[in-house]
């Protein structure tokens, strides 16, 4: 048995490092989990929003911060 999901939104995040290496992570309560998490930025990004735009959005919307130099690490197909 197949089934096919159709997405609204791609999934991207951020790992924040400041200039002396640390990570800025956020605290998340996880409903599912029923378990509180420390986590990445990360956020849905509409599939007609550039994805270095939405990873920005999403940092700053998560954490205030706003990055001056972008890396992109990789991409994942879960």
């Amino acid at each position: 048995i197949y089934g096919k999901v159709h997405f609204k939104n791609r999934a991207v995040g951020v790992v924040p490092i400041d200039e002396k290496g640390n990570v800025y992570l956020v605290g998340q309560f996880r409903l599912a989990l029923d378990a509180f998490s420390w986590e990445i930025p990360e956020g849905g990004a509409p599939f007609e929003e550039d994805l270095l735009d939405s990873a920005k959005r999403e940092l700053k919307e998560e954490t205030g911060i706003e990055a001056r130099d972008w890396k992109k690490l990789l991409d994942i197909h879960l």
